[in-house]
């Protein structure tokens, strides 16, 4: 025995000493790596320090950047200054050749644009692929970092390897920087020297672009700056109508139509927009164009050129079609002329419909009139699907100036009576896609939603109307807010994070995540409290420091990751993983306290499985999905209290936690929202819908709940809830409200 357990003691001590020499060997951060971070973080007293000591000013790191470019990618002023006062090269460029004055603008720094510009930065310094920071400032939709630049001499004329201005890429920024497009389009052409018509590699003008890829906002301001709205491409001499046809952008087509733009105008080839539009398939520009050349034509009329068209192109042999366009083989092309042409009926009768309740003096006659517009077009959704109408209603377009979300706020202010009892809905609001995070901010008058084509809202409560609005560029797959409402994160299919203060819309920091996920599968992220620091990543779970832009912390599990959610203090959080496990970990130091599974997880979640976390206010207790169950568990101990299973056998998809710590508010995929009394578990109101329930939250006083939905459908609600109230349940509905 006493030898066994001598063998066995030093055993152990061998493997401690093992690990001791390990631990012992592994170096400290260089003194690069530590004057890398103090830039960052903007900690003079450190690059004083480390300078001092003898640490490289101008040391690079993995990706070439320089303590310089750091401190100005995150605006860290008196970083740069105390950086260039102990000798650091000002105009240094990284692996790509990015200044620090490039970075600063990218993210909209105008403090450090200053510095860099007083010190001495080049103003046209041009990356590998020719962009000047005026092109960063404009592809990123910074318009102050724009003026900024400009103010200090920048080219405007400046043209990249591709031969594209930085009007070039404003014009179409909408897929980086949202609604802040028009901004900055607006900076530049109000600028001297601007050339307006210049064109790229390719010989497309801003305006080619802008019918493309822009909105009628951006296109009116070209034209106001004299944009020829004749211009031609070299190689099919194709103007910007062409353009905005061959893409179905009826907008564009609208705006270059009031602007004077030749209807008849003919490409090399000799083909007209309008034959653009049909070979593309394009119905609703194919109607614009044909109303453009007809203004007279009845509507009954020009619903029916569609299809005529259709069957005389049917005819036309392969010389005909624009270039660039496939062929359609006839035989499908028949039933879709069809489809187009009773869709077509459909939306003339729709817009009948809503000029008439324009017009009309009752209450109860004009619902009537927008529910009758609304059912014309569902229907078009619904019956003749495959129709560019159904597409663009579907997706959430405007075909002109109708769209289903805007018919839907029409019903909503048109609504006949509405209740406002308890538990009685207070407003509604329609996004184009899928909802994936609502909050409402902490002084109780606004919210903001955000839904998966990349746009957030802030509205006013009370009125419904627009505070502001900005978008992350193109699809998210995620979105998290921090829990005082004044950040949030998105994370795009394209692996791009951007952070954006809800206050502004200002960007304020963004990255490459590395897991690698496809399609609209869920990734799973939280914002800190304070939005400062962030959790990420679906194979190993990182730590971010937002403003920093540094991975603070990085944990890989075998299994991987659900959910996150942080403690209200910041500094715990859970990570849920796939089989069911959860793991408390301490931010601070990295190490896990406490793990457990909860029961009913049932193994994997599974991409479609409802899945989150959230702790109470006082960070004692913690409510966790596992698909169709929610567990509610102490904290300190790790003990389950309760468990139950909302929506029986369907995937839980939202839960959040009252402010007074007494009500759970879960939503689900069978189109229901409960609150659960936490001391029993047992709901006390059920709110029902006709589509899954994507996210949930309260308000700050607890006295409302703001529900988000597939549909893209956003509804508050008034709480008023007792103890021992029995259960009630409201039927919510896109147009009457409760009932």
């Amino acid at each position: 025995m006493n030898a066994s357990f001598r063998r066995m003691m030093g055993l152990r001590g061998r493997w401690a000493l093992v690990i001791g020499l390990c631990l012992w060997s592994q170096p400290a951060p260089s003194e690069s790596a530590q004057l890398h971070r103090a830039a960052r973080t903007g900690d003079v007293a450190a690059i004083e320090r480390l300078v001092a000591a003898g640490a490289d000013v101008n040391a690079k790191s993995s990706k070439g950047r320089t303590p310089v470019h750091w401190a100005a990618a995150s605006g860290q002023v008196s970083a740069i200054r105390a950086l260039a006062k102990a000798g650091a090269a000002i105009d240094a460029g990284d692996e790509e050749r990015y200044t620090a004055l490039a970075l600063a603008a990218r993210q909209g720094h105008v403090a450090a644009v200053d510095a860099l510009v007083n010190l001495g930065a080049n103003v046209n310094a041009m990356s590998r692929q020719g962009a000047t920071p005026l092109h960063e400032a404009a592809v990123w939709g910074q318009a102050e970092a724009v003026r900024a630049l400009l103010r200090a001499g920048a080219d405007i004329r400046a043209k990249d390897d591709g031969n594209s201005t930085a009007l070039h890429f404003a014009v179409i920024n909408d897929r980086v920087a949202g609604n802040r497009q028009a901004e900055t389009a607006a900076v530049l052409l109000a600028s001297p020297g601007i050339a307006v018509n210049a064109k790229n590699a390719k010989g497309r003008t801003a305006l080619h672009l802008a019918c493309a890829y822009g909105d009628a906002e951006v296109i009116g301001a070209l034209l106001n700056a004299s944009a020829d709205l004749e211009a031609r491409e070299p190689k099919y001499a194709a103007t910007p109508l062409h353009y905005a046809a061959a893409l179905g952008n009826v907008a564009a087509i609208e705006t270059l139509v009031a602007a004077g733009a030749d209807v008849q105008v003919k490409d090399r080839l000799g083909q007209t927009p309008r034959t653009y539009a049909e070979k593309a398939g394009h119905a609703v520009a194919v109607t614009a164009l044909a109303d453009a050349l007809k203004p007279r034509a009845s509507a009954k009329a020009a619903a029916s050129v569609v299809t005529d068209d259709f069957s005389s192109q049917r005819s036309a042999g392969r010389d005909s079609q624009p270039a660039g366009f496939s062929d359609r083989a006839s035989a499908g092309q028949l039933a879709a002329a069809d489809d187009a042409g009773q869709a077509n009926r459909l939306m003339v009768e729709a817009i009948k419909a809503m000029k008439a309740a324009e017009i009309e003096p009752s209450a109860e006659g004009k619902y009537n009139l927008l529910k009758q517009a609304f059912d014309k077009l569902k229907e078009i959704v619904e019956r003749y699907p495959s129709t560019d109408l159904a597409v663009k209603l579907a997706t959430g377009q405007r075909v002109g100036k109708v769209s289903l979300a805007g018919v839907r706020e029409a019903l909503d202010a048109a609504r006949v009576g509405g209740s406002r009892t308890p538990g009685a809905r207070v407003r509604v609001w329609h996004h184009r896609d899928v909802l994936l995070a609502v909050a409402l901010m902490a002084n109780g008058r606004q919210a903001i939603t955000v839904s998966r084509d990349g746009n957030a809202v802030v509205r006013d409560v009370e009125t419904g109307e627009v505070v502001r609005r900005w978008r992350h560029r193109g699809r998210i797959v995620t979105a998290a807010l921090s829990r005082n409402g004044r950040r949030m994160l998105t994370i795009g299919r394209d692996r791009n994070a951007m952070v954006h203060d809800t206050r502004t819309g200002t960007l304020v920091a963004s990255w490459q995540e590395e897991s690698l996920f496809t399609g609209d599968s869920p990734f799973p992220a939280a914002l800190s409290p304070n939005g400062r620091r962030a959790l990420t990543g679906v194979h190993s779970a990182r730590l971010i420091d937002v403003d920093a832009l540094e991975v603070v912390r990085n944990w890989r599990d075998r299994k991987p990751v659900g959910a996150f959610a942080f403690s209200p203090n910041g500094r715990r959080a859970l990570i849920v993983l796939a089989d069911g496990k959860v793991l408390l970990r301490d931010l601070r130091t990295g190490k896990t306290l406490r793990q457990w599974k909860s029961p009913g997880s049932g193994g994997s979640l599974g991409s479609k499985s409802g899945k989150a976390a959230v702790f109470s206010p006082d960070g004692k207790r913690a409510v966790i999905v596992m698909r169709e169950a929610v567990v509610l568990r102490d904290v300190a101990t790790g003990k389950a209290l309760r468990a139950w299973r909302p929506g029986g056998n369907h995937a839980v998809s939202a839960v959040a936690y009252s402010p007074d710590g007494r009500w759970v508010l879960t939503g689900d995929q069978r189109y229901e929202a409960r609150l659960h009394d936490v001391s029993t578990g047992k709901a006390v109101r059920e709110w029902r819908y006709d589509a899954a329930v994507e996210a949930v939250a309260f308000s700050r006083n607890g006295r409302r709940v703001l529900m988000g939905f597939h549909d893209g459908a956003a509804i508050l609600c008034d709480l008023a809830v007792s103890r021992n109230q029995r259960k009630e349940r409201t039927y919510l509905t896109r147009d009457r409200g409760c009932r």
